[in-house]
């Protein structure tokens, strides 16, 4: 964050593998050669962390403070929100690939011996969806022809 939009008083998120309020009481601002300048924060932590209490004074570059608490916790929020819903989605996704799978190998009449994201399952479940190997199509056209038969032998009449 640029040391001149800084407010003392204001309290800004920083992150320290979670997101941590910090209280600005000064901005320090040193020059250090013709055209380079440093600034820091000077403050204190209102969470606890990284094996510091509440409250907790030291120094920071500005370049750690990464704008208003308020905007930050509502992307944290936002962002948490957005991943449990693709989580969601990911894991119903997941379910019906199997029930696909398990319909599959119940349509065929055969029990599944290897994990559903094995290559070497007639029909695999990964995450693109339901992969059908050589085997597995051998064993749908036998239904299949199975099913054909017993359609045309229920059609025929009897005499």
């Amino acid at each position: 964050m640029q040391a001149n939009k800084i407010k003392i008083g204001n309290i800004y998120a920083v992150d320290k593998g979670a997101l941590k309020r910090f209280v600005v009481h000064e901005v320090i601002t040193r020059r250090i050669s013709q055209t380079k300048s440093e600034s820091e924060a000077r403050g204190r932590y209102l969470d606890a962390g990284n094996g510091h209490p509440p409250n907790y004074e030291t120094t920071l570059p500005v370049s750690e403070l990464l704008g208003p608490f308020e905007d930050y916790a509502e992307l944290v929020a936002k962002k948490k929100a957005e991943k449990l819903a693709a989580d969601e989605k990911a894991a119903q996704e997941n379910a019906d690939r199997i029930e696909v799978a398990n319909l599959l190998y119940d349509l065929v009449g055969v029990k599944r011996t290897l994990p559903y994201n094995d290559y070497r399952a007639p029909f695999e479940s990964n995450y693109s969806g339901v992969a059908i190997n050589k085997e597995g199509i051998r064993l749908l056209l036998n239904n299949a022809k199975f099913i054909k038969t017993l359609a045309r032998h229920n059609k025929e009449p009897t005499a």
